[in-house]
């Protein structure tokens, strides 16, 4: 068994033949991959890595990490050391849920999976933030002697002692707002102590959905069972993996209640815009509000309210089929709401007699109010003075990169165009639209060359220019962004005076 450094100064265990089939190994909250050693030294016909996650054990000296950012370094772990670039990947308590998101964000990493008492407990949001405080709470209390004998038999005392505790609480807190890969191509184990009730009732929920899981259980055990029973831990693990008989001890889940399986079905990421459905109808309410002057000065007060219900009730049929990509991950979900909020208006105002174009305009000049309304005003300006700085630079460097991935088929992507421009100006270029690839499934194709001139008043209000030669709408090759720190620039389309 040899330790190695790995990118980032990822602490990683590491044992057996490369191009054997592979293991990775996740451990929980408050350990390490010291959990994992005596499975890598029965297993010594698999190619084995265990990491010690960011915070824990040999990586406690790194920042924190959320399940995205972990599921990302597994992926590239599995890429780069896995010749294969597939491994299976077995995970304890909160190893699971980093298992989930490394299910939802690169499948195709994962040959088979074991999940080991880390179910999507699908907590409503209130009680999330309460267990999240309760953690924090908690969490510098780890390393004291009785805390440590509270979890003694979960975990060792060398990893509660180096364990940092602010990560401790803040994994564990997250661990009750995960959701499920519901669509998860890999075979999966389910697996838990007959003492983890929630946690088993979970699991055969979500076996019920997953197109390849089996839920189990092990008779008189409970939470983190491998240190209690690793033998039958480690050939469970080998049956699972090499595709064989599980042992005799383990026991199927019995049969989920409809129920239960629907409260799974609506944990999975597809479904995120329903479980913030009241968050998110209470922001389009608010972006609504300024729509009102608009449509009040073309239709009069009373129809004008009225359009601006029926666009409202018409946002809140679209929002569930909105493309998901990424959920609160990505800071463009909040753009592809607005793009559908722009939809919704759009047709209200077309069923109320508006041309394709009178119907834009009031678009336009409603996003216009919006942009000049208070509080939005002022959070519009203090983002524009982030926008150039350095910071503001490096974060756009990172939204390219990634959304460069292109793993949401309905996301934007960009580029950063280097050498273009000086220090006070930031050259990027859209390369892919996700308000042109929703309006065009959504039937409303038309709608999109509109929206492109909100662009330019929507910088004006962060007190920066933008210059721009051409727009993928308009049939442009990409949608050049170049924005300065100079007099904004004001386009007046001759659509607004229609």
């Amino acid at each position: 068994m040899s330790d190695r450094q790995y990118r980032g100064g990822v602490h990683v265990e590491e044992s057996g033949v490369p191009g054997s089939p592979a293991i990775v190994f996740i451990h929980g909250a408050g350990q390490s991959s010291r959990v994992w050693r005596q499975h890598m030294e029965r297993l010594s016909d698999f190619h084995c890595l265990a990491p010690d996650l960011p915070g824990f054990g040999r990586s406690n000296h790194l920042g924190s990490a959320t399940k995205e950012r972990v599921a990302d370094l597994l992926a590239r772990l599995i890429e780069e050391r896995v010749p294969a670039k597939r491994a299976s990947v077995v995970g304890i308590s909160s190893g699971g849920l980093h298992i989930h998101a490394l299910l939802d964000r690169h499948p195709e990493r994962v040959e088979r999976a074991v999940i080991d008492g880390s179910p999507p407990f699908g907590t409503p949001r209130i009680g999330r933030a309460v267990m999240r405080l309760s953690m924090l709470a908690m969490a510098p209390f780890i390393r004291t002697r009785p805390f440590m004998a509270f979890f003694r038999d979960t975990h060792a005392p060398e990893d509660l002692r180096v364990a940092s505790r602010l990560e401790f609480g803040r994994v564990v807190g997250e661990c009750f707002g995960q959701f499920a890969a519901l669509d998860a191509p890999s075979p999966a184990l389910l697996i838990a102590g007959e003492n983890e009730r929630i946690v088993r009732s979970m699991n055969a929920a979500l076996a019920e959905v997953l197109p390849r899981a089996q839920a189990w259980y092990v008779p008189g055990l409970g939470h983190c069972w491998q240190k209690a029973d690793p033998d039958l831990h480690i050939r469970t693990v080998e049956a699972w993996v090499g595709g064989q008989e599980l042992p005799s001890e383990l026991r199927p889940e019995a049969a989920p209640s409809p129920a239960k399986v629907e409260q799974v079905r609506r944990m999975g990421p597809g479904l995120w815009y329903v479980r913030h459905k009241g968050r998110l109808m209470r922001l389009v309410r608010f972006y609504f509000r300024p729509f009102r002057k608009p449509l009040a000065e073309a239709y009069g007060k009373q129809v004008g309210e009225a359009i601006a219900r029926d666009a409202l009730a018409r946002f809140e049929i679209l929002l569930p089929d909105i493309p998901y990509i990424g959920g609160g991950q990505n800071a463009f979900t909040i753009t592809l709401v607005k793009v559908a909020a722009k939809l919704a208006m759009y047709r209200a105002l077309r069923a109320q007699g508006a041309s394709v174009e009178g119907a834009a305009r009031l678009v336009h000049l409603g996003e216009v109010a919006f942009y000049r309304s208070v509080p939005t005003r002022w959070l519009m300006r203090l983002q524009g003075r982030g926008f150039l700085s350095q910071r503001g630079i490096d974060t756009w460097r990172r939204i390219a990169a990634a959304s460069q991935e292109r793993r949401y088929a309905g996301d934007w992507v960009y580029q950063i165009v280097d050498g273009d421009g000086d220090d006070s100006t930031m050259a990027l270029d859209c390369i892919e639209c996700g308000a042109m690839k929703y309006l065009d499934r959504e039937g409303a194709p038309e709608l999109a060359p509109f929206l492109c001139w909100i662009d330019y008043p929507q910088f004006a209000a962060m007190g920066l220019r933008l210059d721009r030669s051409e727009t993928l709408a308009h049939g442009g090759q990409r949608c050049d962004f170049r924005v300065s720190r100079g007099e904004p620039v004001h386009v007046e389309p001759e659509f607004l005076h229609a």
